[in-house]
């Protein structure tokens, strides 16, 4: 190890941000000695930044109308963050996702010139599926960007950025061990078939496409009365969830709140029904097969299908760049034809075993597996880059 002490600044500004500098931060203090400033949660905090600039919390704000009233306060933090960094004149500056606010301190940290660290940038913006000219606009910011996608760094390398692919935080969390058997719970094992059910998290996730899995479940269970639901979700989540699935009259389920068993859960299901989004890379890596869906307002899905060039929604299917996860996007969101092809998940051996044979390639696309962690390809990225 070289004992040189690397200055980091390091700006995350949400939990999966906060996740990810955690360990990147752990994988630098295995090649240097660190001093260490910035903006972060628990996990940052616990590998080796003393104190936060100021609650992370601040930037994790969604949605136009509580973004509005807060732009003032923004502008000001963004401003104090810069500051902050001139007075430490770090080494590097790390920022993670959060783009909003982290590109922003980035641009005008480069714009000043007071000093000059190393910018790197954690987390890549989905240039891949929309608005792809952002590429070209971070590479006059930046010196590199890490990405999770082996997809991802061709698109910002043709604009000179430096970029890797340091594979998905996902192979680290435990899920590719997951045990289906310590997941069912107090499942008895009389009963052998168990569905996954996973509405989401996000106001509109359950408002619209919440109800269409909830009746595709209802539709199994006529055919099988004694199909068990399993039904992760987060605990501040419990009481609205359970009144979906009570106002669709599904049985016979099973909530869990308990993220320490979340993967087991997965694996304990034969199908999942899922909301599109990063559950489906988690699926594939606990070798659950499932289908995913998603439904938005219509004015929405009319902006968004406009804007989004990529064909498919499931990270695995894009990752493959062909369709072996089931989508059901939109007005393609049908009841009858989702509960038949989970019903021929339930039932056909040839069609699960040709699917989890796709995950195997997933997960070995995003890094499991590799002879290095993601965060330490992240780390040796950082110490690489000019």
């Amino acid at each position: 190890m070289n004992d040189a002490p690397l200055k980091v600044f390091i700006i995350a500004g949400e939990v999966s941000g906060d996740n990810l500098g955690g360990a990147l931060l752990s994988g630098l203090s295995d090649l240097k000695t660190l001093e260490v400033q910035g903006i972060g949660g628990d996990a940052i905090l616990a590998a080796g930044l003393d104190k936060s600039l100021f609650p992370m919390d601040e930037l994790s704000i969604m949605g136009i109308a509580e973004v509005l009233p807060k732009i003032p306060h923004m502008l000001k933090r963004i401003k104090q963050t810069v500051l902050a960094i001139e007075a430490f004149n770090p080494d590097v500056v790390l920022s993670i996702d959060a783009p909003d606010f982290c590109f922003r301190v980035q641009k005008l940290l480069r714009k000043r010139g007071v000093v000059s660290p190393k910018q790197i940038h954690y987390g890549a913006p989905t240039v891949w599926a929309w608005r792809a000219g952002r590429a070209k606009k971070i590479s006059k910011f930046l010196d590199g960007i890490i990405c999770l996608f082996p997809f991802e760094p061709p698109y910002f390398e043709a604009h000179g950025l430096k970029a890797v692919a340091a594979g998905h935080p996902v192979v680290e969390s435990g899920a590719l061990e997951a045990d289906g058997v310590k997941g069912r719970g107090d499942i008895p094992l009389k009963y052998n078939q168990v569905i996954g059910l996973l509405l989401g998290s996000r106001g509109g996730e359950l408002k619209y496409t919440a109800p269409a899995l909830c009746e595709t479940v209802k539709i199994l269970q006529a055919k099988y009365p004694d199909l068990q639901v399993q039904v992760p979700t987060l605990p501040r989540l419990e009481a609205r969830v359970k009144a979906i699935l009570d106002a669709h009259g599904i049985k016979n389920v099973h909530i869990h709140t308990d993220k320490t068993k979340k993967w087991d859960v997965f694996a304990s299901c034969q199908v999942a029904l899922a909301v599109s989004g990063t559950v489906g890379l988690e699926l594939c890596m606990t070798k659950t097969p499932h289908i995913i869906a998603y439904r938005t307002s219509a004015l929405t899905y009319q902006i968004l299908r406009h804007i989004i060039k990529t064909p498919f929604a499931h990270l695995g299917n894009i990752i493959l760049n062909r369709a072996l996860i089931p989508e059901f996007i939109q007005n393609e969101c049908q009841l009858q034809e989702m509960a038949q092809v989970a019903d021929a998940l339930l039932c056909d051996d040839q069609l699960v075993n040709d699917m989890r044979s796709g995950f195997f390639e997933i997960a070995k696309a995003v890094g499991a597996g590799a002879k290095d962690t993601p965060a330490q390809i992240a780390a040796r990225f950082v110490t690489e880059t000019n």
